[in-house]
């Protein structure tokens, strides 16, 4: 069975976005890509270990033996949310200064990730390119980590990583339900997660 790493978000900022913005934004426990734990880890004998720092933001979750029946979901789940793209999107011009004002602050501009880079304008519009997912509904699953046993939650909050099996793990990965794309509170999920949420 192949090892398989989630992403997941345990840092969020907590300051107020306008509702566009809003909308997009994570919450703590949700799973923003899925890697393929060899591609990006060593294995010490005991544990997976992320090769590259990680970030106050993100916690591994290593899976050490991925149902292989399940790797053709997988693969969709990460063309649905571990694949990006560079593209560019115009926007009107005369909101080019709220957008310099959101890239000077830090805060997210559209469904950009990261701060989109100046390409040019005309009279009536501006244009900005940049790396966005290839879906905007990033929100399709989480891991209850409120739920967790106290000395998971002490690893990923000291070493931001943490290796585990599927089975100890699946009863924690909820499916989210969307109830509205604009507004990420009213968002519910899953008792318990099925073949058929992946």
């Amino acid at each position: 069975m192949p090892a398989i790493t989630l992403q997941l978000i345990v840092q969020v900022p907590n300051n107020s976005l306008p509702l566009k913005l809003h909308r997009h934004r994570h919450k703590v426990g949700d799973i923003i890509a899925v890697h393929r734990t060899a591609d990006y880890a060593t294995f010490d004998g005991a544990e997976w270990r992320w090769n590259e720092p990680i970030s106050p933001k993100w916690a591994m979750v290593h899976i050490s033996n991925f149902p292989t029946s399940l790797l053709p979901k997988l693969q969709r789940l990460r063309e649905r949310i571990g694949q990006l793209e560079t593209i560019q999107r115009r926007f009107p011009i005369e909101r080019k200064a709220d957008i310099e004002a959101y890239i000077a602050s830090g805060e997210r501009v559209s469904r950009f990730i990261g701060a989109p880079t100046y390409v040019g304008e005309d009279a009536t519009t501006v244009t900005y390119q940049g790396t966005i997912a290839t879906t905007a509904r990033l929100r399709r699953l989480r891991i209850d980590l409120s739920q967790a046993p106290t000395f998971v939650k002490n690893k990923l909050r000291i070493d931001r990583e943490i290796t585990v099996t599927w089975g100890q793990v699946r009863g924690y990965i909820r499916r989210k339900v969307i109830v509205d794309l604009n507004n990420p509170d009213l968002d519910d999920e899953s008792n318990a997660l099925t073949d058929t949420d992946l």
